[in-house]
């Protein structure tokens, strides 16, 4: 795996995503490949995150742990 990571932002911080890119992939194939990732399983109708990530995983990327922080009141 490389030291590239790549933050996928969401309207609800817990859908945010981290992922590390594999070693062969440039940025922008990387980034084509998850919009296509995400197209695909939108059009499926998936929406469960744990689908997402093993999406993610089966296409060679890693994703990260994330603490985005406490919430605040």
């Amino acid at each position: 795996m490389s030291d590239k990571l790549i933050y996928l932002p969401a309207s609800t911080p817990a859908r945010c995503r981290v992922l590390q890119m594999p070693n062969d992939m440039e940025a922008h194939e990387a980034f084509r490949n998850i919009t296509g990732i995400i197209a695909r399983l939108e059009e499926l109708g998936e929406s469960d995150p744990d689908e997402l990530d093993d999406a993610f995983e089966s296409n060679g990327f890693k994703v990260m742990d994330l603490a985005i922080g406490p919430e605040l009141p």
